[in-house]
């Protein structure tokens, strides 16, 4: 796969989808031919600032920040399955997720609810 022009950094594709940072540092998820599928929330998280696997799909769901300090997770389309509300978060792995809160770390299910909090 060669990066089109007018994208800096692409990650990995994973489910058919990756994340591509334009130059101007907007960013969208594309498809194999570098076409837009939509846009990434808008954030001031760049590709050079994160692990790239750490924000590709798995089983439907991807991990984003909302340039506002809190992470949630994205469907293949771009709308919200979990909406940003963790201090951080990790993508899931399985049916769970590891995410913090101001109170605390749990992990959390494909519905947001929490499974166990962290010991």
């Amino acid at each position: 796969f060669k990066i089109p022009g007018d994208y800096r950094a692409v990650t990995p594709f994973a489910e058919g989808l990756a994340w591509a940072e334009r130059r101007n540092r907007t960013s969208a998820f594309i498809d194999k031919f570098g076409a837009p599928v939509f846009e990434r929330p808008a954030s001031s998280l760049s590709l050079s600032d994160v692990d790239p696997e750490q924000h590709t799909f798995r089983d439907g769901i991807c991990l984003v920040w909302d340039g506002k300090g809190k992470f949630g997770y994205i469907d293949p389309k771009g709308n919200y399955i979990i909406p940003p509300q963790f201090e951080e978060a990790a993508p899931f792995r399985g049916p769970l997720a590891k995410v913090a809160f101001p109170t605390g770390q749990a992990y959390i299910d494909k519905s947001g609810k929490r499974v166990f909090p962290e010991k």
